[in-house]
Formats: C-alpha cells, structure tokens, sequence
C-alpha cells in the first residue's frame, strides 16, 4: 500500500526557494523530508533560486546606478573582471627613486645631506 502524497504547493516551493530558503528550510515549512522536496520540486526550487538570483542582480544594478561606490566596485570585478593593483611599498620605492649615476661624488653627497635632514624633519 502506498503512501498518500503530501498535499504542497509547488508555486510556494518555488516562491521560498526564491527567497533563498534552504530545502531544508522549505521541507519543515510543509512538515515533510528534504527528500520529498528535492525528488518532487526540483524544477521549482531551480526556477526559484534562479528568479532570487536576478532580483538580487537587479537591486545591485540600482544600488550601483544610484552612485553606491562599493557596489560599483564589485559588479565591476565580478562581471567585468576588473582588479585592484597592489603595489607593495619596496617595490614603490624602488620604481620612484632618482637616478644619481650620473652625479658627481660632491652631488651625491650634498644629495644625501638634504635627504637625511629632511628625513627627521617633521611636517605639521
């Protein structure tokens, strides 16, 4: 003798899934297994985690728009592929420093005394 199917709603599983709720989450909200979930509903819990998906893209779209600097910064890395260039502070240094092999040892000197005097002081 078989078992009676659960009376649920498969529009309401795919309105909860697209809200983001586990299927977990959706199998307690109609008191019965994950399994009966995901064995009946997977089209609706993959329609609804899909429609969640792009109602999310979308307010994230509209924050950017709006000039929210953070959320035009990531969709730019996420869907353009864009990176921030770290540059380490060696390596900063190094690319900035003068060239002095072409100054004389006196240059060279008087160079080295303005850098170190102005190396202690202090700016206000």
């Amino acid at each position: 003798m078989a078992r009676p199917l659960l009376n649920i709603d498969a529009e309401q599983v795919e309105k909860l899934a697209s809200i983001g709720c586990t299927n977990q989450e959706i199998a307690s909200f109609f008191n019965c297994s994950k399994d009966t979930i995901e064995g009946r509903f997977s089209a609706e819990l993959h329609k609804g985690r899909d429609t969640g998906k792009m109602r999310l893209r979308k307010l994230q779209l509209n924050a950017a728009e709006k000039g929210n600097v953070v959320m035009l910064i990531w969709l730019g890395k996420q869907m353009l592929g864009q990176s921030d260039k770290i540059v380490h502070a060696e390596d900063k240094s190094l690319s900035s420093a003068p060239d002095v092999s072409n100054l004389t040892e006196e240059e060279k000197q008087t160079l080295l005394k303005v850098l170190v005097k102005n190396d202690g002081e202090t700016k206000t």
